[in-house]
């Protein structure tokens, strides 16, 4: 049985994902969410791989057709973003959700206008 070679996501298509994400947190709309979600998932397609992760973040496939998520990898224990410290809860937040993994503890995963993503394990 041959081998399989899988090529490492280039440079460019990294910096499109990164970018998408930076967008919409600073942008915040509903078009700049679906345009990260729809390159975070066509980059991940094109190298046929499910996840890959970067040093503050993972972004995945979903086992779901043309569906994607964020997981951040810096958890907090308070209501601040670790970034600039503004309070997640508040009506005029810059923090937004980016994906909420369900479990026993839901993990919500945040992104902030300033670039912070991190999580949260927050009770049902």
């Amino acid at each position: 049985m041959p081998a399989q070679v899988r090529y490492f996501p280039s440079q460019e298509d990294l910096m499109i994902i990164k970018h998408s994400i930076r967008c919409f947190l600073k942008n915040q709309k509903g078009i700049y969410r679906d345009k990260m979600l729809f390159n975070i998932r066509r980059v991940l397609d094109k190298y046929g791989i499910s996840k890959y992760n970067f040093a503050a973040f993972s972004v995945h496939r979903s086992v779901g057709p043309g569906l994607s998520f964020i997981q951040g990898r810096h958890e907090i224990t308070d209501r601040f973003c670790p970034g600039c410290g503004s309070d997640l809860y508040m009506v005029d937040s810059p923090v937004r959700i980016l994906s909420i993994l369900e479990g026993i503890h839901d993990k919500v995963i945040y992104g902030c206008a300033c670039g912070e993503i991190f999580f949260q394990f927050e009770e049902k």
